[in-house]
């Protein structure tokens, strides 16, 4: 008879791509109509042959008319996550799942890719990340005033573990 004694066994969940203390849980980007072209201009080629995106923290007034949206990819997202931004130190605002996670197909493409991502592969080469299971987005006030503005995002756990970053970008006419 075989017996196995699991009660001095300690199992923790922790995972980051980057290595380090584990506190670096998420990347923040900007989803914009200009990063989407430039996704639909380089989604045929070879990976690692597309020139940079230039300015990809910049997004223009008619951008943001059009949708533009703040992207987090949290890494520890799974299903019971949260994530929530305050733009500019105002109130935090609930941001949304890319793939909803209800059994439906997935989404692909640039509106729910990872652009960070997505710009790392098309110029260095790697997968495709036109996809993402832990990725949220929020919508950018079509009102934002020309010049430099912040995002703080926090991304909360299905354990209650909290994890902040943030991101400048700018708005231009």
């Amino acid at each position: 008879m075989l017996t196995l004694d699991i009660k001095n066994m300690l199992v923790t969940e922790r995972f980051t791509t980057r290595g380090g203390d584990g506190s670096d849980q998420m990347v923040l980007s900007l989803n914009t109509s200009k990063y989407r072209a430039w996704y639909a201009e380089n989604i045929t080629k070879p990976r690692s042959s597309a020139d940079e995106l230039e300015n990809p923290l910049e997004v223009s007034r008619d951008e943001l008319a059009e949708q533009a949206w703040l992207t987090t990819n949290f890494w520890m997202g799974s299903t019971g996550s949260t994530v929530e931004a305050a733009i500019d130190g105002g109130g935090p605002v609930v941001a949304s799942r890319a793939q909803q996670l209800r059994g439906e197909d997935p989404l692909i493409g640039a509106e729910y890719s990872d652009p960070v991502a997505i710009m790392e592969q098309f110029v260095h080469g790697g997968g495709l990340a036109d996809r993402s299971m832990h990725l949220w987005r929020l919508a950018l006030p079509a009102d934002l005033e020309v010049g430099e503005h912040t995002a703080k995002v926090t991304s909360t756990d299905v354990h209650g573990r909290k994890f902040t970053e943030t991101l400048v970008f700018e708005v231009t006419k």
